[in-house]
């Protein structure tokens, strides 16, 4: 980094636990345990669907019950219990995290963002980075397990539409748009 070069960006973060715990589910909406739950839910679906269709030609109920059970089962785990799971361990990392990462001064460059706190200070550049963007935050993603959580609403008053075009603008073949997900 050209420590001539002043930052195009520059705000200071403070993350609510909500915030931390939606940026958990993303992560594991991309590269942990939810990454297969829409296959899960449609394979779900098709399962119930089938259960449900054998029933009137079979003399048996057990096959089409099993299916049906195994379909609704399949999809109570990808809908409720993993992600209940991952929500209540993020809220225990959320109390970590508020140690090291909080207040936290991050530093938008060209090409690396710098993140300054009481404990620690990093440099992640965007080459290793995946941006997920939501309605409210903006989750910079490095290493499949690394978080960098900018919410929108610490982006300066002012400059919050060039900073958002500028993480699209930099981003733009490594960003993907969240909008209607179900976690």
């Amino acid at each position: 980094m050209d420590q001539q070069m002043p930052p195009r960006v520059k705000l200071q973060t403070d993350v609510n636990q909500a915030e931390y715990v939606q940026a958990s589910l993303l992560l594991a909406r991309r590269f942990g345990a939810l990454q297969l739950s829409p296959v899960a839910m449609v394979t779900g679906v098709l399962l119930i669907a089938a259960g449900l269709a054998m029933t009137s030609f079979m003399s048996s109920l057990f096959f089409p019950l099993f299916l049906v059970l195994l379909g609704i089962l399949l999809l109570v785990v990808f809908l409720i219990v993993e992600p209940a799971d991952i929500r209540r361990q993020a809220k225990r990392d959320f109390q970590t995290f508020v140690q090291l990462m909080q207040p936290a001064d991050v530093a938008l460059y060209a090409d690396e963002a710098q993140t300054k706190t009481p404990y620690l200070t990093q440099q992640d550049p965007y080459a290793r980075m995946l941006c997920v963007e939501t309605p409210s935050l903006v989750v910079l993603i490095r290493d499949r397990e690394q978080l960098l959580i900018l919410p929108k609403r610490c982006l300066p008053a002012g400059q919050a539409d060039e900073a958002m075009e500028f993480l699209r603008t930099t981003f733009v073949r490594r960003r993907r748009v969240m909008r209607g997900w179900l976690f």
